[in-house]
Formats: C-alpha cells, sequence, structure tokens
C-alpha cells in the first residue's frame, strides 16, 4: 500500500493506493468547495508497480526517497510543505512502514515522474485533488472512468 498526503493552497489531500485484496484502486479524499470529497482512480497493476518500484530504486539507488526517508520517529510530519509518502508491505505476517517527506519544491526529474505517475485528481504538480481540476488528464490514466461520490462534511 502507499499512502500518499500533501496540501496545496489550504487544500489538503489524502490518496491511498493499495494492491489488497487481489486488485488494485486508488482512493482519493480531499476537501472541495462543497466539503469533503472522495474520487476512486482507476490503477492498473503496472501503474502501482511503477509507483512501489519508483520508490524501491530510489532508495538504493541515493535518490530522492533515500534522501528524505523519516528516521526520527518524533519528526512532525508536514503535509503543507511536503509530500509525505508512506509505503506499507506486509509479509510473513510483519508489516513494514517506511515514511517519506520530500519537500513540496522538489524538482529532481525521476520524483517529477514519480508525481506524474500519481492517479491524482487534477495531477499531483498541477494542483494536488484541487476539485476544479479532479477529472483533467493524468498521464496514463482512464480518467473516463474514474468516479466521484461526495461525502458529507
Amino acid at each position: 500500500m502507499i499512502d500518499y498526503d500533501h496540501a496545496q493552497g489550504g487544500h489538503p489531500c489524502n490518496g491511498n493506493l493499495s494492491d489488497v485484496e487481489g486488485g488494485f484502486e486508488a482512493h482519493w479524499t480531499f476537501e472541495g468547495r462543497d466539503g469533503t470529497m472522495t474520487e476512486m482512480r482507476p490503477l492498473t497493476h503496472q501503474g502501482f508497480a511503477l509507483l512501489w518500484d519508483g520508490i524501491a530504486a530510489s532508495i538504493s539507488g541515493g535518490g530522492v526517497f533515500g534522501r528524505c526517508l523519516v528516521t526520527d520517529p518524533t519528526r512532525l510530519i508536514d503535509p503543507d510543505l511536503h509530500h509525505v509518502i508512506t509505503a506499507t508491505q506486509v509479509q510473513d505476517g510483519w508489516v513494514r512502514h517506511q515514511t517519506f517527506m520530500v519537500p513540496a519544491s522538489e524538482a529532481d526529474p525521476a520524483f517529477v515522474a514519480w508525481l506524474d505517475a500519481l492517479v491524482v485528481p487534477g495531477g499531483a504538480r498541477r494542483g494536488a485533488c484541487m476539485p476544479e481540476q479532479a477529472g483533467a488528464g493524468v498521464a496514463g490514466q482512464a480518467n473516463a472512468a474514474a468516479q466521484r461520490d461526495r461525502v458529507s462534511a
């Protein structure tokens, strides 16, 4: 599972991308003009693998994820200033979490490509989960299949 949190312009956004229960899904929650919104986005096995493998390659290759790994359990999480990403893996009954706080201004090309691969409504770089942009083009995704539900605030 990959959990993504970020806020832009006072608009918090959370995405949960999972490969549990034999399928893949991306569930997004964000603040819209009319309150809290949720949106399910299509996610393929290949799309999830690209994101998961991107984290692993960055850690082992000394990239952004390796530099931004949170190792201090007392460090405050700040989704206003960072892209906060948590990768959770369950293996042999053990749960392993790794949290990364990548500066919102990060321009590393490999990280920018990773952000572009997220199925964020509106796109992670163009304004994470901004309601007026939800459903806008996101590279490699079938946005027409996205479904939206309003959740009472």
